[in-house]
């Protein structure tokens, strides 16, 4: 299987949504929704009910001397997981930031 997760990400925003069971991540453009559900079903082994995406397009910005660069745009997924189940990944974080 390709690899589909880049990186979950891990702002204020996404880790209040963690506590009601959605989980953001930063995954590959080409990618399906079927393709980050059963990539997140094998790395995580939960079951997952849902799954949102969306693309965030490039932002460009200029240097000093007036040259223009832009940054990829890049697809984030929202994974809705089954009642009761969560992710170590944000939830050790979540408790992190508390104390």
């Amino acid at each position: 299987m390709l690899q589909v997760l880049i990186q979950p990400i891990l702002t204020e925003k996404s880790l209040r949504e963690a506590s009601s069971g959605r989980y953001t991540f930063l995954v590959i453009r080409k990618c399906t929704k079927t393709n980050i559900k059963a990539a997140i079903e094998s790395a995580f082994k939960v079951n997952v009910v849902g799954v949102n995406t969306a693309i965030i397009p490039g932002k460009s910005s200029r240097s000093r001397t007036g040259h223009t660069t832009t940054t990829p745009a890049t697809k984030k997924a929202i994974v809705f997981l089954k009642s009761g189940q969560t992710l170590d990944v944000f939830t050790k974080v979540a408790s992190s930031q508390k104390s």
